[in-house]
């Protein structure tokens, strides 16, 4: 059987404290859903993407074995997707679609299980090498979601369910496709930013990262209008990459508008994520405000507009996502969340700072720090940022 063991200490055994959504929905007709499941607002409107600002589309094939001049145009592309959604598609990455397809097969299989052998993995605490659970974080949150998650830790040390059978070499091919494209990803990121290529695998430690692997399951809701499979968010690592069973329900937000997202057949998403945010925040405060006294002493307003867009490049957000539900079919989404290793202290590129915007913090504190409380938007990166007084002598 897989080791359950925590990496970081002795693994709490607990029993869910809610009941998993599906044996819920196996107990009972539910006509409505429980009162602990209800929003206190409404889930916010969704729109069909733009077809004058699509989803980028990003062929990793070109980054891989293209020419010189199809590299660089992907790069360039890469960047801006990276800058202007935080949000892409990625077509010709190389895992096989029957791999993906029995991937997800298996992961429905595991939440079909009987409930007694989901519960032997059954955990509150996060970062167990393995954790069934439901919703996000129940002893936190004041309203539950309509989600029952696997979540693995498969490197830098593997861990697996025993069941289903196939289903620990499943997930293990799939991640290490999934560093594959990773690095590729980073190093086109790098690059784009003028950084040296292997800049972000080095400065996370990536060689020992954190990967983490999470099977959602979002059963069809009686009220879907009333409930959310996960609220608004960031990701806490690096880059994550996303498959599904092709049934709608994520959202990103874009230009403050939620954008509903429908995936290329056997196209991975990904989106990035707080620690990259904070490893290539580029600020230039200091010559930002060397151009604002000349602009006040030359009145030229026309050259200030010229040079602000390159003052702001590389500002590579984390996206906001979230996870609606549906009352007809069952949505499964596998996702494997890159981070630093856990000892790794994620700062600025110093590069690309002047001065630091965000305080340096290990990741494993930065984990159990944004999972103190409930899921919340961007609150964790929210609090590491530093107050930004133009008039504080390091500025100066």
């Amino acid at each position: 059987m897989a080791e359950t063991t925590s990496l970081l200490s002795p693994r709490t055994t607990l029993a869910t404290k809610v009941t998993p959504i599906k044996e819920l929905l196996e107990s009972a007709e539910l006509t409505s859903i429980p009162s602990s499941y209800t929003l206190k607002t409404s889930p916010p409107d969704h729109f069909d993407p733009d077809p004058d600002d699509p989803i980028p589309v990003i062929d990793l094939s070109l980054l891989t074995s293209g020419t010189p001049d199809q590299r660089t145009k992907l790069v360039r592309d890469l960047g801006k997707a990276c800058e202007e959604w935080g949000f892409f598609m990625v077509v010709n990455h190389g895992v096989p679609e029957d791999l993906l397809e029995a991937l997800i097969e298996n992961c429905v299989e595991f939440f079909g299980l009987p409930l007694d052998e989901k519960l032997k993995y059954a955990s509150d605490y996060f970062l167990d090498s393995i954790q069934f659970a439901t919703s996000y974080n129940v002893l936190k949150e004041e309203v539950h979601f309509w989600r029952d998650f696997l979540r693995i830790i498969v490197h830098p040390q593997f861990r697996s369910p025993d069941k289903p059978p196939a289903l620990s070499n499943l997930i293990s091919q799939f991640s290490e496709h999934v560093r594959i494209i990773l690095l590729v990803l980073l190093r086109g990121i790098s690059v784009s930013l003028g950084l040296e290529e292997r800049y972000l695998e080095r400065a996370s430690s990536l060689e020992s990262g954190l990967q983490i692997f999470v099977a959602n399951f979002y059963p069809p809701c009686p009220q879907p209008e009333l409930a959310m499979g996960l609220p608004s968010h960031s990701d806490h690592g690096l880059l994550t990459i996303l498959t599904s069973n092709q049934v709608g329900g994520l959202q990103v937000l874009h230009r403050d508008r939620w954008i509903k997202v429908d995936s290329l057949p056997n196209s991975l998403l990904v989106n990035t994520g707080d620690q990259l945010e904070v490893l290539l925040h580029h600020i230039h405060l200091y010559n930002t405000i060397a151009f604002l006294l000349w602009i006040t002493i030359s009145g030229s307003f026309c050259f200030w507009l010229s040079v602000s867009k390159v003052l702001s490049n590389g500002k590579y957000k984390s996206i906001l996502h979230q996870a609606a539900v549906n009352s007809r079919d069952m949505r499964l989404s596998v996702v494997v969340a890159n981070g630093p290793s856990l000892d790794t202290v994620v700062r600025p590129a110093e590069e690309l700072v002047d001065p630091p915007r965000y305080a340096s913090m290990k990741y494993k504190d930065y984990l159990e720090m944004v999972r103190s409380k409930e899921l919340d938007g961007k609150w964790g990166l929210e609090k590491l940022k530093l107050e930004m007084n133009p008039f504080h002598p390091v500025f100066l």
